[in-house]
Order: C-alpha cells, then structure tokens, then sequence
C-alpha cells in the first residue's frame, strides 16, 4: 500500500511539474486529428481497467463514476486508442485543453467516447462537471 502511494504521489508531482512547465512556457498540448469518436454502449467484460495509473498498447478504458475518472492519469504508447466509459447517472464530456482534438459531445450512462493518440505528449482533459475528480490526463509514449 505504501509503494503504491509513493507510485500516486509521483505520478501527480509529475503531472504538477508539466503543468506548470507548459504554462510556464506558455505551450498546448498537442494535438491529434485521428478522433475516432463513439456514442455505442460497451460491456466492462472486454475492457481493461486499473487503479491509479496504467500503461497499455492498443487499448485502454477510463471509467467515469460518481467519483471522478477511473483512472485520473494513464500512459498509453503511440496509436492507442483509449474508451471512456460513462458509468454516472450523470451526463459528461471529455475534453482536452489548448490545441487538442480531444473532444466528445455529452454522452450519458452506458455510453463511451473513444479517441486514438497518433501524437506522442501529455493530453489534459476534463468533463463538464466542475470538479477536480473529473480531471485527468493521457501521457502518449513511443
């Protein structure tokens, strides 16, 4: 339990420091015009799923609940493409900041968004619940 604290805890320090960095420097995200968006419902039967952080090559999910992104920050490699899930009563969004492509329309309970990440960089995203739970992140690697 320990080392997956200090895993977390270095994980958001990362996240901190590229945030300010970038605004520090005043760049955007990059961005991606390969959106493969989806509004089909998806079974959690085939879908991989993890705790705080996960690196997977080809596909990868992030569930949405009533407490936030599942998980927050997820590192896929180049061509991935990862699925929102919605599983809140709530409607919800994902969307990116700055230049990126990463964007869906509100989409319900039972619902998903899917998007491929051709460029390797880190993709802030966000829903349109304001709440800091329902932020997060995809780090893109080689």
């Amino acid at each position: 339990m320990k080392r997956v604290l200090i895993v977390v805890a270095i994980i958001v320090a990362t996240f901190g420091i590229i945030t300010i960095i970038s605004l520090a420097t005043n760049k955007k995200p990059p961005s991606n015009t390969s959106d493969t968006s989806t509004n089909a419902q998806s079974s959690s039967d085939d879908q991989n799923q993890s705790s705080a952080t996960n690196t997977i090559s080809s596909l990868s999910t992030i569930d949405i609940t009533r407490n936030g992104f599942e998980p927050k920050n997820l590192t896929v490699k180049k061509g991935a493409t990862v699925m929102w899930i919605n599983e809140d009563a709530a409607n919800h969004t994902v969307t990116g900041y700055g230049n990126s492509a990463l964007g869906s329309t509100s989409f319900g309970n039972n619902r998903s968004y899917s998007f491929t990440f051709n460029e390797k960089g880190t993709y802030l995203y966000s829903s349109i619940v304001d709440n800091e739970n329902y932020r997060g992140a995809v780090i893109v690697i080689e």
